[in-house]
């Protein structure tokens, strides 16, 4: 692999969508009814702050993270959640050896997180959070995929395919969820159809979200693009009430 074939691969880029997408999301994905009902810390409660840390530039907070995700995989294998954010950090550590033209080891963490995340979704189609998370990585390192062929398609189908079952997962309380929740998960679902060149799903997608979330942000950039519907917006409709 080149540096070309990388493209301007920087670690720190994986923040805009990992750290906002999954910190907002995660936070209203329960069920309203089940939030007080009595039930175990949601396992990325417990490692988002380092992660978040992490994808910022601080080393020892990810270590920390990727070691509490490490730990738990001793204890249990098959723990979706701690396979689908070991997952992401790799992806995003695989940034620091391509930057030093180290391409070999940044193929092998990119394609062991990438793998990590596959299986955790594979472990728990029918979770929020592990859905998210890997949505929310994927989109966010799709724009450096291109060096293997078919590699970035590939992952906009699978982000497109996580933020639709999340969808469909949410169906019995999306009127309860907050409108940021709602906006982030339609933007993304219509961000992913866009780089997929489906116009038609991504112009359903975006009336929807002028439909049901009128006088937001969401909305504005909806119109934005569907004044002028092209295979890529002009802008990035993720996270646009965050910044």
């Amino acid at each position: 692999m080149t540096k070309q074939q990388w493209g301007a691969w920087a670690p720190w880029t994986v923040i805009v969508c990992a750290v906002i997408s999954l910190g907002v999301a995660f936070g209203v994905a329960a069920a309203p009814a089940q939030r007080h009902a009595e039930r175990p810390v949601r396992f990325d409660n417990l490692v988002r702050d380092d992660f978040y840390a992490g994808f910022q530039g601080d080393a020892e907070a990810l270590q920390r993270g990727m070691t509490f995700c490490e730990k738990a995989l001793v204890e249990d294998p098959k723990n979706a959640d701690a396979l689908v954010w070991h997952g992401s950090g790799l992806v995003f550590r695989s940034g620091g050896p391509s930057q030093r033209g180290d391409y070999a080891a940044a193929t092998q963490l990119w394609d062991k997180g990438m793998a990590e995340m596959d299986t955790a979704v594979a472990l728990a189609p029918g979770s929020v959070t592990v859905l998210l998370a890997r949505a929310a990585t994927l989109e966010s390192a799709a724009p450096y995929g291109a060096w293997r062929p078919g590699q970035v398609d590939a992952m906009w189908q699978k982000a497109g395919s996580d933020f639709d079952a999340t969808l469909k997962l949410q169906a019995g309380y999306w009127d309860k969820l907050s409108a940021h929740a709602r906006g982030e998960l339609l933007n993304g679902l219509a961000l992913s159809a866009v780089h997929r060149g489906d116009t038609a799903h991504a112009e359903r997608v975006f009336r929807r979200v002028v439909d049901e979330l009128p006088k937001t942000r969401y909305s504005a950039a909806a119109r934005d693009w569907l004044a002028k519907p092209g295979p890529a917006p002009d802008r990035n409709f993720i996270c646009v009430g965050c910044h």
